[in-house]
Order: structure tokens, then C-alpha cells, then sequence
């Protein structure tokens, strides 16, 4: 499987949206694109072997039990870009 770019990846750029996530092969995207930034569920860092690539990357982590985790993911997400 290939991801398709559109457009001309801007370095200055810290965070870049990419979806749609089918598995934990995703992550070797963020790899492919310089150790991007993600945004991924609380938890994942977790994982075997890709936890630690995607720790790596300082993805934004998102509780899915907390109230207010989407105002707070997206708080995090602007912090970043600017």
C-alpha cells in the first residue's frame, strides 16, 4: 500500500493531517515523513515496538475517557502550530 501526498510537504509545518487509520502499520508513515507529529488514543504509546517509534514522534495524546479531551486535543494542536 502506498499513502498518496498531495501537494508539497512544508517543513515548517509541525503537524500534517492524515487519515483515514487502519492499523499500527500507520505509524511507519510518521517515519517515512521525518518523524512527523500524530495525533493517536492515550494508550497507544504503549504498545510493543511502535509505542516506542511513535513516543518518538511526540504525537498529541488523547484520552477518549475524559470529557473534554476533544477541546483539549484541539488546544494542544494550535499550541503546536503556532
Amino acid at each position: 500500500h502506498w499513502a498518496k501526498i498531495y501537494g508539497k510537504p512544508d517543513k515548517n509545518v509541525p503537524i500534517m493531517p492524515v487519515a483515514p487509520h487502519y492499523s499500527y502499520f500507520d505509524g511507519l508513515l510518521f517515519i517515512i515523513l521525518n518523524f512527523a507529529t500524530g495525533v493517536a488514543r492515550k494508550g497507544l504509546e504503549e504498545t510493543p515496538f511502535f509505542g516506542d517509534i511513535f513516543k518518538m514522534c511526540q504525537p498529541i495524546l488523547v484520552n477518549r475517557e475524559t470529557y473534554d479531551s476533544r477541546s483539549d486535543t484541539v488546544q494542544k494542536i494550535l499550541e503546536r502550530v503556532n
